[in-house]
């Protein structure tokens, strides 16, 4: 009976760790992600860089991204 009450406690901390993570570490991803892609999205829009095609394409993945990380 004691292993049997070991093995359910060991699920549901499992399942709250999951939970607080999914809860806590979630938006705090969205948001460190969404800063670097704002200040990406600064740096290669400068004048300066916008002469570079490389550039364009860093632009075009940033906005990709943020519209990917919001609408899912």
């Amino acid at each position: 009976m004691s292993s049997q009450s070991s093995a359910t406690n060991y699920i549901w901390l499992l399942k709250s760790i999951t939970k607080y993570l999914y809860q806590i570490g979630g938006p705090i991803l969205i948001c460190i992600g969404s800063l670097s892609c704002i200040l990406s999205l600064i740096v290669f829009t400068k004048k300066s860089l916008r002469k570079n095609p490389c550039s364009l394409y860093f632009i075009s993945y940033n906005i990709a991204n943020l519209i990917l990380m919001y609408s899912s």
